[in-house]
């Protein structure tokens, strides 16, 4: 016998409330996807292409070198051979990460330890000051 069910009055407000929340997170983010490198991201890009690929390799492979956050620099590295010296894709890559953060972190029952691994390795690899 197949169940029959029909959409509640609260399974449609539910639905047309997230809707409009997709729209109103979808319009306040135009802006952001839309804006130039910070100071902050031109001098890490700057200091990134600037020095050569062997030391950022050795800094990611040593753990006393003069790189403060080298996978970080490694991740800028790889987007700006990919992109180049465009604003858009490191937005996009951004909010994805912030995205993906926010799920993560919104894992509520963290059952097994393979969710509170999951959890601890995103937080760890994406702190606040890269995401904001």
């Amino acid at each position: 016998m197949e169940s029959d069910r029909r959409k509640s009055p609260r399974d449609i407000l539910l639905a047309g409330f997230a809707l409009c929340y997709g729209i109103y997170f979808v319009r306040l983010m135009l802006f952001g996807l839309k804006s130039w490198f910070s100071g902050d991201d031109l001098l890490n890009l700057h200091y990134v292409w600037s020095r050569p690929v062997s030391d950022l390799l050795r800094g990611n492979i040593f753990f006393f070198n003069h790189y403060q956050r080298p996978m970080g620099e490694a991740f800028l590295y790889l987007l700006y051979l990919v992109f180049g010296f465009n604003p858009g894709p490191y937005n996009v890559v951004r909010l994805l990460l912030c995205v993906c953060r926010m799920c993560a972190s919104s894992i509520s029952p963290l059952k097994d330890s393979r969710d509170r691994a999951k959890s601890a390795y995103l937080r760890s690899c994406w702190p606040d000051s890269i995401l904001s």
